[in-house]
């Protein structure tokens, strides 16, 4: 991409063939070329992401203001802060990166005046904006946590769907030129907006989401046969697909009490889910979102147990729900 062009901060994308998306990220470091990337594998990897270690910090900063009615010189350390998880959540996933780097510049044209000179209004207003963009970001990725699993029990998630699928994303075509021929790309600065639009193409081309045996998490499988097992390292820097038939036989021998557990605790909170979906709402019945927090929270237990990292009691108590 040529730099002499006049971009404005955030994701730049275009797609080489029908699922390979080019990317590139524009900053006040200049441009850069990302790896080219599968927007299948684009969305699972932004579900995959782990900011809880940043959750509580977010959300502390989205409310100082209001609990702490900070000084000038609190403002500014806050507003820094939020700059520093953007740069952590970047580290984390490129694109997140470029998506924050855009969403901050169109809030902060230039961060340092920002922080030398405006005044403690400015400050305000700048920081509520900035750290509601970091919350969202959380938001939004709980969002799309509920994609995979909803493409999977369609059946009984198709109206629940209709409201998770936008039915128009927003973006800009932006035309430059690409090692020297001229192409259109397609500008995103908002996480929200880049994500559904992926999604949206994902559910309107009907592509197919599988559920690791072992691992229990969605994934796309690279062909059309039937996978069991995803291609996520497990232990050991062995993956799934590696491991998974030998530990699965192995733990199934032992009669697992947390293996067992699990999975009975997921048929009942899923049958808890599709009783809301048949009677509405009613004292057991949960939502798609209660579903796929506690999903969430459990597999994580029983992936951890897994590899030795929690042991039985405390994986128990964190699967089941009663």
């Amino acid at each position: 991409m040529d730099k002499d062009i006049e971009l404005r901060d955030g994701l730049y994308i275009n797609f080489q063939n029908k699922n390979i998306v080019q990317r590139f990220l524009v900053s006040d470091n200049g441009i850069k070329r990302l790896e080219p990337v599968d927007y299948r594998i684009e969305i699972q990897s932004f579900c995959d992401c782990d900011f809880s270690d940043l959750e509580d910090d977010i959300y502390n900063l989205l409310h100082l203001i209001d609990i702490s009615k900070p000084d000038d010189d609190e403002l500014r350390k806050a507003i820094s802060r939020c700059y520093e998880f953007a740069e952590i959540i970047g580290q984390r996933n490129k694109t997140l990166g470029a998506l924050l780097s855009g969403t901050f510049a169109e809030i902060v044209s230039d961060k340092e005046i920002l922080l030398e000179y405006e005044s403690k209004e400015s400050l305000e207003t700048a920081l509520t904006t900035l750290s509601i963009r970091l919350y969202e970001l959380l938001v939004i990725q709980r969002k799309v946590r509920n994609f995979f699993p909803c493409i999977i029990h369609k059946e009984l998630f198709e109206d629940y769907l209709s409201e998770l699928i936008p039915k128009a994303v927003f973006c800009k075509t932006v035309y430059t030129y690409i090692d020297g021929q001229e192409k259109s790309l397609l500008f995103f600065d908002y996480v929200k907006d880049y994500y559904e639009y992926l999604m949206l193409l994902f559910y309107n081309r009907k592509e197919t989401v599988c559920e690791c045996e072992l691992c229990s998490r969605y994934f796309i499988p690279k062909t059309k046969k039937k996978t069991l097992y995803c291609d996520r390292v497990f232990k050991d820097g062995k993956t799934c697909k590696q491991i998974g038939p030998l530990m699965k036989h192995k733990k199934l021998e032992e009669n697992d009490l947390v293996l067992q557990t699990f999975n009975k605790e997921k048929n009942k909170m899923y049958k808890r889910m599709e009783r809301a979906y048949t009677f509405g709402e009613t004292p057991k019945a949960i939502s798609p979102d209660e579903y796929t927090a506690w999903l969430n929270r459990a597999v994580n237990a029983k992936n951890m147990y897994l590899n030795n990292e929690l042991s039985e009691a405390q994986a128990l108590e964190i699967i089941r729900t009663e």
